[in-house]
């Protein structure tokens, strides 16, 4: 049973043992002190429930998408699919608050990157607009990864 004051792995969420530090379930190693201040310091988690709620409307937007186009583009159409069926597995992953949840999360936002940084209609390969698209989306993905890995203490292995 969790008792207040219990602190938990940085590599796997589980408990770890006060005395010496050491993980429970992977045996990693770590400061006792500075896991425990870490811990201590509440962290925001607006930023979180709003990326998760948001991911069954792109799941929504990513299938309508795909009907619109499959005449069209229907390599890109399946695509748009497995996107949807991604968030749809990512939401329930996040929701609960999983390791795997947590993984999944990087692998969708690196998805993301790589889109965005494409050159797109109208913009040129290392043109001054795909130049933007491609600092945007570094910023994007800068403020998330601090964002997330901040975070990663909130989920756990099941």
């Amino acid at each position: 049973m969790r008792k207040e004051g219990d602190m938990n792995c940085v590599e796997c969420g589980n408990e770890i043992e006060e005395k010496n530090g050491k993980c429970l379930r992977c045996g990693a190693l770590h400061d006792v002190k500075a896991v425990s201040l870490n811990q201590e310091q509440p962290v925001g988690t607006k930023w979180m429930k709003f990326w998760i709620y948001t991911l069954p409307l792109g799941a929504v937007i990513s299938v309508l998408g795909a009907v619109a186009f499959f005449k069209k583009v229907p390599f890109l159409s399946i695509i748009m699919i497995c996107w949807a069926a991604l968030d749809l597995i990512l939401f329930y992953g996040l929701y609960k608050k999983t390791l795997w949840g947590w993984k999944l999360n990087w692998v969708n936002i690196a998805l993301m990157f790589i889109v965005y940084v494409m050159p797109g209609p109208g913009y040129e390969a290392l043109s001054a607009g795909h130049f933007g698209r491609i600092t945007a989306a570094s910023l994007w993905i800068w403020a998330n990864y601090i964002y997330w890995k901040k975070r990663r203490f909130l989920f756990v292995n099941v």
